[in-house]
């Protein structure tokens, strides 16, 4: 079970396959396993990062919720503990703007960044205004149901 610590809070991570380095990043009320179907595909060719964020997952929990500011010291850390000097970042909601964050901070880390279910941190005020109603819509819903549909769930309960 790999962790490392990023401003004094245990990040665990995990790695699959082998090859140039692909960081999958979790959305929010995810955590490493959302990529699991993802995972046994991109291995073949890849070595497959999967962090889980501060307050996700099997990452220490923060008292009074995660700063989402902290996140981009989280990937930066992994990164460091895995001995990867550059990977490819996939950030997939609330985790594409650490993703991006990442990018231009220390771009000798970064090959390049792809944005899943995201708007990337655009500062439009109608997309804000877009943004919060859907996250308004999308909180009102289990966590299960964010993450998978009801028919998928029915499909495949396990």
């Amino acid at each position: 079970m790999p962790v490392t610590s990023s401003k004094g809070v245990r990040i665990y991570y995990e790695t699959h396959g082998a090859g140039p380095a692909l960081m999958l990043v979790h959305g929010s009320g995810g955590h490493h396993a959302a990529w699991w179907q993802q995972v046994p595909y991109l291995a073949q060719w890849f070595t497959v990062i999967l962090p889980d964020l501060r307050g996700f997952g099997l990452s220490d929990p923060v008292e009074g919720g995660p700063d989402s500011l902290d996140f981009m010291d989280d990937l930066l850390a992994v990164l460091d503990h895995a001995a990867v000097d550059r990977a490819v970042l996939l950030g997939q909601s609330i985790g594409a703007a650490p993703c991006l964050r990442l990018a231009v901070t220390a771009p000798e880390r970064v090959i390049g960044v792809i944005l899943a279910h995201s708007l990337g941190g655009l500062s439009d005020p109608d997309l804000k205004a877009l943004v919060a109603a859907d996250r308004a819509r999308a909180e009102t819903l289990p966590v299960i149901d964010r993450l998978m549909s009801r028919a998928f769930q029915q499909a495949r309960p396990t």
